[in-house]
């Protein structure tokens, strides 16, 4: 690994530690196409036909600026060999999961680029132990989770959400308890979206009304809160609150549904709500692409989720008596022992 900031002794030799590189990964952030000595390493990288692997700073506080913006300082003839070629451009977002999901992706690429894996027409499989996306999750205790009809892409996030966790313990509830009721009904055009969460889920009318919600989903995107459906929105959030039922805050960050700065917010929601501290607590951001997983798994976990148990480990602790405390059997010879069992298994090869 070359970092050019802490590994390049003489300026003059940047080309050359190009040129010794298997693969040049390229930051993508404010002004880097304005820089006259990463413009030099982007120019030896395509002269001696070095991979590029492509990562963009999401974070406009962090430096980031939006793709379409860095393609535009991009010179016009660098333009198609740099984007292009350089295949899926990676987002850098700044929470863990997310984090070490891009790395993981960076990981594929560097792989690749190795002479073990450079001749395979697929890059190899990598695996982080403990990846939130890639465990099995399930819900111990019931979730009650109410969907407003007031909230603009709350329908559809739910269905979503219900497609990669079908739980039994977790139920959907559209019709609105009687203290959270507003005086009137809500008119929206995404009724298919409630018909979908409604033919994924178990109907609320099963519900007792005696069962109370556990949590309300309160989907943050740029027409939350506005209009006459967003007055409404803001009196259920209020009367939630006042009942001690937990908000879910996820925030959207795809353009394509809404997504928006999480500052946006601040204009539209009503100034009550913000000084009553609603947004003290940090929401579930939602990602498009290979990190809508992870952002869906950690959505899961705040309602309640847990890595699911082992068959094995729950059959043993079903079957195996559990023995009193400082207890111990002696043998013949006057020694005390204790019970070991040993767990065999295949650990499955990983990068």
């Amino acid at each position: 690994m070359f970092l050019d900031v802490d590994d390049l002794e003489e300026i003059g030799n940047l080309e050359k530690y190009v040129a010794a590189s298997q693969c040049v990964l390229i930051f993508l952030s404010k002004g880097y196409f304005f820089s006259p000595n990463c413009l030099k390493e982007v120019d030896a990288a395509l002269a001696g036909g070095k991979p590029l692997i492509l990562v963009h700073e999401s974070d406009i506080k962090k430096g980031g600026v939006p793709l379409d913006t860095l393609r535009a300082n991009c010179a016009s003839f660098l333009r198609i060999a740099v984007f292009d070629t350089g295949g899926e451009v990676l987002p850098w977002h700044r929470v863990q999961d997310f984090q070490l999901l891009t790395m993981k992706m960076i990981a594929v690429r560097v792989l690749h680029c190795m002479p073990a894996y450079a001749a395979h027409q697929q890059p190899p499989k990598v695996h982080i132990p403990g990846e939130i996306a890639l465990q099995a999750l399930e819900f111990r205790q019931t979730v009650r989770l109410y969907v407003s009809g007031f909230n603009p892409g709350a329908p559809a996030l739910a269905a979503e959400f219900v497609g990669q966790f079908n739980d039994k313990n977790v139920h959907i509830v559209e019709q609105p308890p009687p203290y959270l009721q507003p005086n009137h009904s809500p008119r929206l055009s995404r009724r298919p979206s409630l018909r979908l969460v409604r033919n994924l889920t178990r109907s609320s009318s099963n519900l007792s009304s005696t069962e109370r919600l556990t949590h309300m989903l309160l989907y943050l995107n740029s027409e939350t809160f506005v209009g006459e459906a967003g007055q409404s929105l803001s009196r259920e959030v209020k009367q939630a609150r006042a009942s001690s039922i937990k908000i879910l805050l996820v925030h959207e960050n795809d353009a394509a549904h809404g997504g928006c700065p999480f500052d946006q917010l601040f204009q539209t929601t009503p100034e009550e709500l913000v000084l009553e501290g609603l947004y003290k607590a940090v929401a579930v951001a939602c990602h498009p692409g290979a990190h809508r997983r992870t952002s869906l798994a950690l959505v899961a976990r705040e309602l309640g989720a847990v890595p699911k148990r082992s068959k094995v480990v729950a059959a043993l602790n079903q079957a195996t008596p559990t023995a009193p405390r400082n207890s111990s059997r002696k043998l013949s010879s006057g020694s005390s022992t204790r019970s070991f069992f040993c767990v065999t298994y295949r650990r499955s090869t990983a990068v």
